[in-house]
C-alpha cells in the first residue's frame, strides 16, 4: 500500500502491538450462561479504544498505548485456576503481558518461589502456597495514550477517520442504513436458550434500530415457544414478530427415498429452516440487509456495534458478502485483540449479517439436498464466488446450549468454553453514525491483500523446529499444509488445549489459506501459510503448485484413480489432487445437474451418477478430507490428477 505503517527490515521478527485490557466484572445479560460454561472473556477498562488508524504488521486499530496496570505482589501465595486453561510457565514479564491480554478471564499470576517462572490464573482468592509461590494481582486503568496518532474515548467521527485514512476510502456519514434492518432468531425447540438469547439481544443499547423476528420450524412446540417470545417483548416493551415455517414438503417425482430421508434428518430439517427464513427475509419482506442469529447464542455488548461499523464495507466492496460475530480459530489462548478484524474466505455462521444482492445469487444454486449440512454448503458456495466475510478476531457470539444437533460431545463443550469471547462496551448509539473498530478501510479487497503480502514479506520464515525460540510478540510466517493442521491446532493455539478431534478438521477463518495463530508455549506470533494457496504468497521454492505436466482425467463411476490413470498408461499424483478439488474444476469434467456441494471421503472429488444416493447429480468437494489415489466408491465417478511417468517423461525429453 502507499501508506503501510513502517515494517522490521526484512529476516527480523515484526513486533505485535500489545491491546490494552483490563478486568471487568461480567454481564449476565450479555453473556452470563445462566447455569451454561461461561466462556473466557476480553475486555477493556472504560470505552473501547479502537478507534486509532489501522497499524501493525498485522492490521489492527487498537491502541498501542501501554497498560496502566500495577502489580500487588502477595508471597507465599497462590491463585486456583488456570486461564483460558493454559498451564505452560511464562518469564515474569511474559505471564503479565499475557494476563492483560486475557482481560476479566486473568486476575493475576502465581510464581515460583524465587518469581520466575510464573503462571496466569483465573481464581480470585489468594491461598497460603506450601510451596512458598509468590502471587502478582493484577489492577487496571484505562490506557495511556497511543503512539498511531493515539486513542480517543469514544467512537471516533466520521472527519476524524477521513483523515487517518491512508486510502481514501470513508465510511458512510452515518448507520442510518442499518436503521430498519432485521435480526433474525431461527429457533426450533430450546425454550430455556431462546429466552437467554433474546434477553442477551435485547440487553444491547442499539437493538431498537433493528426490526425482531423470531423464526420457528416445530408446530408443536411452536405455541409455547411464542409465548415465550410475546410474554418476553411485552417485559421489555418492544415488537418481536413470530413466524412459523412449514415443513419441506417431498416431490416423489423429484426426490427419491435418500432424499426423502435426509429431508427428515437434523441437518436436512435445518437446512430447509435457513432457506425459509431467506427467502421469507430478502424475497417476501425485501430487507436489504439482515442479521441471522440461532436461538442458543449470547451476545457481547458490541455485537450489534460489529455489523453497524462494518456493514459500509460489504456495498463499498463486492468480494465480501457477509460480516460475521464468530471466529472458528478464536480459543482464548490465542485470540486476544478485541479491536482486530479480518477477512475470511471460510464462512463462519454464528452470528453473521448477510446482504439481499448475497442471497439472490445463492439462492439460484442452492442444491435439493446439501447432505453435510446448510453451512458446509455455503463455504463452498462462497469460495466457488470468491466470496469473503468479516471476521472478529474475539469473537462477538457464544454458544450457551449443553445440547443441540451440532453441540454432542464434552469436547464440542469444553472448546465453546475457552473461546475467547469479548465483553467490551459499545461506544455507539442509535442516532449517530456508529465507528467503533476505527478505521477499517484495511479491510477493502486491495488493501488487505497488500497487508498481507507486506507481513509475510518481511517476517521471517520458520519451520516446526524453530517453535521454541520464538519470542513473546513477534510475528513469524510457518509454511504448511492442511494436512498438517491437526498437528498444529493445540500448539497454535487454533484451539484449545484437550478439543482435538472436537470438530471436523478444516481450514478455518483462513484468508486464501491464511491463519493467524499464537504458539501458546511461547507467546510468539504466527502466521501460518498454505503452500498451496491460490494466491501464491509464499515465495517461489516454499510453494507446491499445480504441474504442467499433470492431466485431469474423469474417471468411471466405481474407478479409483490408481485405475483410471493406470488405464491411460499414467500415474496418479496424490499431491495434485488437492487442485482439483474445486467446484470449477468439477464443472469442467462433469454436468453437476445437482449442484456442488460438500462432503467427506478420501475418493472425494467426485461427480454422483447413482440415483440411488441423496447427492444424486451432485459435485462434492471437501475441506475435510485428505485425498488419496486408491480410494473410490461404488457410486461416484472420481476427478483425478494423472501425470506421465517417469519414461514417458524420458522418451519426451529425447
Amino acid at each position: 500500500p502507499a501508506a503501510l505503517p513502517s515494517q522490521p527490515s526484512l529476516g527480523r521478527p515484526a513486533e505485535l502491538p500489545v491491546p490494552v485490557r483490563t478486568p471487568r466484572a461480567p454481564d449476565p445479560a450479555s453473556g452470563g450462561a445462566g447455569g451454561a460454561a461461561a466462556p473466557a472473556a476480553a475486555s477493556l477498562g472504560g470505552l473501547a479504544r479502537c478507534s486509532g488508524p489501522a497499524h501493525g504488521p498485522l492490521p489492527t486499530t487498537a491502541c498501542t498505548g501501554s497498560a496502566s496496570c500495577s502489580w500487588q505482589p502477595f508471597p507465599r501465595q497462590f491463585l486456583s485456576g488456570f486461564s483460558a486453561d493454559v498451564n505452560h510457565p511464562y518469564p515474569v514479564e511474559v505471564a503479565k503481558t499475557f494476563c492483560i491480554e486475557l482481560g476479566s478471564e486473568c486476575f493475576g499470576i502465581s510464581c515460583e518461589p524465587k518469581g520466575d517462572p510464573c503462571t496466569v490464573r483465573s481464581g480470585q482468592q489468594l491461598m497460603d502456597s506450601p510451596l512458598g509461590e509468590v502471587t502478582y494481582v493484577k489492577s487496571c486503568g484505562p490506557a495511556k495514550g497511543g503512539q498511531e496518532g493515539g486513542c480517543g474515548t469514544g467512537s471516533p467521527s466520521a472527519a476524524q477517520l477521513g483523515g487517518a485514512d491512508s486510502t481514501g476510502e470513508q465510511p458512510p456519514a452515518s448507520s442510518a442504513d442499518l436503521h430498519g434492518a432485521a435480526i433474525v432468531v431461527l429457533a426450533h425447540n430450546r425454550k430455556e436458550d431462546l429466552r437467554q438469547c433474546l434477553e442477551s439481544l435485547l440487553s444491547l443499547p442499539d437493538v431498537g434500530m433493528f426490526r425482531l423476528h423470531v423464526s420457528l420450524d416445530d408446530a408443536d412446540v411452536a405455541p409455547a415457544m411464542r409465548g415465550l417470545v410475546e410474554e418476553t417483548a411485552r417485559a421489555k416493551g418492544v415488537n418481536i414478530e413470530v413466524w412459523l415455517q412449514k415443513p419441506l414438503v417431498p416431490d416423489v417425482s423429484k426426490h427419491n427415498l435418500e432424499v426423502r430421508r435426509w429431508f427428515n434428518m437434523n441437518a436436512g430439517k435445518i437446512a430447509h429452516h435457513y432457506w425459509a427464513v431467506f427467502e421469507m427475509t430478502f424475497m417476501e419482506r425485501k430487507y436489504d440487509q439482515a442479521i441471522f442469529v440461532e436461538e442458543d447464542l449470547i451476545f457481547s455488548p458490541d455485537f450489534l456495534a460489529l455489523f453497524r461499523s462494518t456493514a459500509w464495507l460489504l456495498r463499498k466492496d463486492p468480494s465480501l458478502w457477509c460480516v460475521s460475530a464468530w471466529n472458528d480459530f478464536g480459543s482464548a489462548a490465542a485470540a486476544v485483540d478485541t479491536c482486530r478484524l479480518q477477512r475470511s474466505s471460510y464462512f463462519p455462521g454464528l452470528g453473521f449479517l448477510l446482504p439481499r444482492g448475497a442471497w439472490l445469487r445463492l439462492r439460484e444454486v442452492w442444491p435439493t439436498a446439501p447432505t453435510m449440512g446448510w453451512d458446509y454448503w455455503m463455504r463452498v458456495a462462497f469460495r466457488r464466488e470468491g466470496k469473503e466475510c468479516v471476521i472478529p478476531e474475539v469473537s462477538r457470539s457464544h454458544h450457551v446450549s449443553m445440547g443441540g444437533s451440532s453441540v454432542t460431545k464434552s469436547k464440542q463443550l469444553r472448546l465453546f468454553r475457552l473461546m475467547a469471547f469479548a465483553r467490551i462496551p459499545t461506544t455507539c448509539n442509535s442516532v449517530e453514525s456508529c465507528h467503533h473498530f476505527g478505521d477499517l478501510s484495511y479491510l477493502l479487497d486491495e488493501r488487505y491483500e497488500q497487508w498481507m503480502r507486506s507481513a509475510i514479506a518481511q517476517s521471517p520464515l520458520i519451520t516446526q523446529r524453530d517453535f521454541n525460540g520464538l519470542k513473546p510478540g513477534q510475528l513469524y510466517i510457518l509454511p504448511f499444509q492442511r494436512e498438517e493442521l491437526t498437528s498444529l491446532a493445540e500448539r497454535l493455539g487454533l484451539v484449545p488445549k484437550g478439543t482435538k478431534n472436537a470438530i471436523p478438521a478444516d481450514l478455518r477463518s483462513e484468508h486464501y489459506g491464511i491463519v493467524s495463530a499464537v504458539h501458546v508455549e511461547t507467546r510468539g506470533r504466527v502466521l501460518l501459510v498454505d503452500r498451496r494457496s491460490p494466491r501464491g504468497y509464499l515465495p517461489a521454492n516454499q510453494r507446491r503448485q499445480q504441474s504442467e505436466q499433470g492431466v485431469p482425467v474423469a474417471a468411471a463411476r466405481g474407478e479409483s484413480c490408481s485405475m483410471a490413470c493406470a488405464s491411460r498408461a499414467m500415474l496418479c499424483d496424490a499431491e495434485q489432487l488437492h487442485f482439483l478439488n474445486s467446484c470449477d474444476a468439477l464443472e469442467k469434467h462433469f454436468a453437476c445437474e445437482g449442484g456442488c456441494a460438500h462432503q467427506v471421503g478420501k475418493e472425494l472429488p467426485v461427480y454422483v451418477p447413482d440415483e440411488m444416493q441423496p447427492t444424486y447429480r451432485q459435485c462434492l468437494v471437501t475441506f475435510i478430507s485428505h485425498l488419496t489415489c486408491e480410494a473410490q466408491h461404488p457410486s461416484t465417478a472420481r476427478l483425478c490428477a494423472c501425470v506421465p511417468s517417469a519414461a514417458q517423461l524420458r522418451l519426451r525429453g529425447g
